[in-house]
């Protein structure tokens, strides 16, 4: 489990609304997995990080973004 994954889990535990994203079938996968392991509760979305409007209508209070290269949207 990486560190992104503990924090969002951390947050869907103490019962905040938790969206994950990844453009990855496989990681989305195996991160829906470790969710249901964890019995925590977190919508999961195949997305682009550079389309997430065209996925999600609507806002969110943060986005955190985990990459190894920075995207230019």
């Amino acid at each position: 489990m990486n560190i992104t994954q503990k924090f969002y889990d951390s947050l869907a535990a103490i019962g905040c609304d938790v969206t994950a994203s990844d453009i990855s079938a496989a990681e989305l996968s195996e991160t829906k997995r470790r969710a249901a392991d964890a019995n925590v509760s977190i919508r999961f979305a195949r997305a682009d990080f550079c389309t997430l409007s065209e996925v999600f209508s609507e806002q969110f209070d943060i986005v955190i973004a985990r990459t190894t290269r920075c995207p230019i949207c």
